[in-house]
């Protein structure tokens, strides 16, 4: 049975699997620090899809995402500042691997016009294959959203802090015919340094039934820019 890619959120949900079905290369990652990001163009409010949609009322927000400040939000995501690199396992709900991936992501902040937007840039690895991913999150009318991009294609999330402040839990707001899609990040500490756990679901389709894929991954802080 062949399904269609899944897009996580981050991280990510980021967080895409390279070669999901294929048999797990033996060759050794490369280095993912020495990889080079693909170039983004300055960002303007066109960029901010997702802010566009929920103000014209195309996105609908509901209170099971919650309501913060802008305070809270910049504070949670703030924590997210920096390089991170670590693996993502991704899983049938078995527990069977069905592929392992390295990954390298940056996260920065930026200003797109009076919206201060976490920039993130991720490279995964699996084996000899190599994917990219983009994200900007935000705070935007009492809601977190994280807007995730690879190979064009443009997926957004709706996020729900937990009530220690301690992870986030980020929802498909555009699911393509109602597939489900749920991660939750959680920040702690791994050996003395800062660590994001993950922990996902996915619902994936073909043309004749639908499956679940689940993810679990870990990142350790390598640098606070």
């Amino acid at each position: 049975m062949k399904f269609h890619r899944p897009l996580f959120a981050l991280f990510t949900f980021s967080i895409l699997a390279v070669s999901l079905w294929a048999e797990t290369e033996k060759t050794s990652s490369p280095d993912l620090s020495k990889i080079e990001m693909p170039v983004n163009g300055e960002l303007d409010l066109s960029d901010l899809v997702a802010a566009n949609q929920i103000s014209s009322g195309e996105l609908q927000t509901h209170e099971r995402f919650g309501q913060y400040t802008e305070e809270e939000i910049e504070t949670f995501l703030n924590q997210y500042v920096g390089v991170w690199e670590g693996y993502y396992n991704i899983q049938t709900l078995r527990g069977q691997t069905l592929t392992l991936m390295e990954t390298r992501s940056t996260y920065e902040w930026d200003l797109v016009g009076k919206t201060r937007v976490l920039k993130n840039q991720s490279v995964y690895a699996s084996g000899d294959k190599i994917a990219f991913s983009a994200s900007l999150t935000y705070f935007w009318f009492g809601r977190v959203v994280t807007e995730v991009e690879q190979d064009g294609v443009k997926r957004i999330f709706l996020g729900y802090l937990s009530p220690d402040g301690k992870s986030i839990t980020w929802n498909v707001a555009n699911a393509v015919n109602k597939l489900s899609s749920s991660t939750t990040e959680t920040f702690t500490q791994v050996d003395g340094r800062p660590a994001i756990q993950i922990e996902a679901y996915e619902e994936i389709r073909d043309a004749m039934s639908t499956g679940t894929i689940a993810m679990k991954g870990e990142l350790k802080q390598v640098d606070r820019e």
